[in-house]
């Protein structure tokens, strides 16, 4: 039987006047306030997260919420939802299909501001919370949990947060070579385990609002490979993204932990035959990181190779470095075309580089790149494309390298083999923290060995 809402271990949830962190507004003081502190330039920082990605029908969820105010002493009025993303539907906390805030009151009522205070990971929804544990349905699929902060009126939001959560029916195991077409659907958790090829004509498609969890452990470390053979369709959405995540428990989770995901097509490339150590044919390489092989062999010369589509895409904790110079990045493209589609793509706590090219033509934009240990987008080897739109951020508690690495070639440099890496990069902005990984002098934009290129727009 399909539910339609949480059912709340409680039936209904009173909120206390003081609940937690919360303080109520008089109608006296209201407008005075809301006046005097200047609500709609809002100053609150605010994040939630439940303890893990995926449940099953039945477990209990605990969401948890961590304010700073920052000075912002506003009277807000506090909605908390939970929306499923199949349907759209909203469920608002303490209860009801009605928009109402968090201590139930519906415009009709009259909505409640409060003073909120700082807090740290403290619990909104679970035992001790504002409101009593939720136990969670059987809609399979992604849901979303939202709090939102509105003006005193409660009818113009200036603050939203977000967590989206997996509710599947089962884990399974992903593994060996997918060498026929098939289709991972948002109903299971699915556990990477080692090298997983896609090849021999097959397409992989993953549904919207799928959650892939990256075993670490194994050597060679878990990781998608998408072979010049194969094709993966990942259309993820704006509401329901495609999450691929390290297996570990939340606070466990450390960069490298899987592989990541990885592209290989047969457009050209910029390698001469016999380098670095190969046996490859010229115009031809074998993917770093990996064993070579026939399954890891990419270039040619069809420079429109569609290595698939990706959209709406989140890669986190990936990156595996292998051996010192041959690592795994959270996004890999190799040798794609003009046909491949990427945008809107995320890689968040990598190993070692959030996005890199190895030769070929494809474009990509929407790109966002945070806390990764080592560059943020890198290219060699020919790379062609254009970049575009796109935000990259590290901190001084999380320092990486680069913002752009570019090379020609660094095997053979002094041949300088064409085509020449000569990429287009546009309107994106890479944030430094002043901290570096393993350099105490590495450049926001470092390029050599010969490479060509356009930069603008770039901060």
């Amino acid at each position: 039987m399909r539910v339609h809402s949480f059912m709340l271990l409680a039936l209904v949830a009173t909120v206390a006047a003081d609940a937690q962190h919360l303080t109520r507004v008089s109608k006296k003081d209201l407008q005075a306030r809301a006046i005097l502190h200047n609500g709609p330039s809002s100053k609150v920082s605010m994040w939630i997260w439940a303890d893990k990605y995926t449940y099953q029908a039945g477990q209990s969820l605990t969401l948890r919420w961590t304010v700073k105010l920052n000075g912002d002493l506003y009277p807000y009025t506090v909605f908390v939802y939970r929306q499923n993303n199949q349907t759209g539907k909203k469920s608002y906390f303490p209860g009801g299909d009605t928009p109402s805030d968090m201590f139930g009151n519906t415009l009709d009522d009259g909505f409640q501001p409060v003073q909120l205070a700082d807090a740290n990971k403290q619990v909104l929804i679970g035992s001790g919370g504002t409101f009593p544990a939720v136990s969670v349905p059987s809609e399979l699929g992604m849901h979303t949990f939202v709090v939102q902060l509105r003006d005193y009126t409660g009818t113009r939001v200036l603050k939203t947060s977000y967590f989206k959560i997996g509710v599947v029916g089962a884990a399974t195991t992903l593994s060996g070579d997918i060498t026929e077409d098939r289709t991972l659907t948002n109903d299971t958790q699915w556990n990477l385990t080692g090298v997983v090829f896609v090849k021999n004509g097959a397409t992989l498609t993953i549904e919207p609002g799928t959650f892939i969890m990256g075993q670490p452990g194994s050597q060679p470390p878990s990781a998608l490979v998408v072979s010049p053979t194969g094709k993966l369709m990942a259309r993820g959405s704006k509401s329901r993204p495609i999450v691929m995540t390290s297996s570990q428990p939340f606070g466990q989770r450390q960069r490298g932990d899987w592989g990541g995901l990885l592209f290989m097509g047969k457009a050209k490339i910029n390698v001469l035959a016999n380098s670095h150590g190969q046996t490859n044919p010229a115009g031809q390489f074998y993917l770093e990181g990996l064993t070579a092989s026939d399954d890891t062999l990419y270039g040619g010369t069809d420079d429109t190779h569609n290595c698939g589509t990706l959209q709406y895409v989140r890669v986190e904790y990936a990156g595996s470095i292998l051996a010192p110079n041959n690592e795994t990045n959270s996004f890999t493209f190799a040798a794609c075309g003009t046909d491949t589609v990427a945008d809107h793509l995320q890689a968040i706590y990598g190993l070692d580089d959030a996005f890199e090219w190895f030769g070929g033509t494809m474009n990509a934009k929407y790109l966002v790149g945070g806390l990764i240990r080592d560059d943020y987008t890198d290219f060699q080897l020919g790379y062609t494309g254009k970049v575009q739109y796109g935000i990259m951020y590290e901190d001084p508690d999380q320092p990486g390298n680069r913002g752009i690495e570019g090379d020609n070639n660094e095997y053979t440099p002094d041949q300088l083999p064409q085509p020449f890496s000569n990429p287009t990069f546009y309107n994106i902005s890479y944030i430094g923290s002043g901290n570096f990984y393993d350099d105490s002098n590495n450049p926001g934009l470092y390029l050599r060995f010969g490479v060509h290129g356009s930069f603008n727009n770039r901060w």
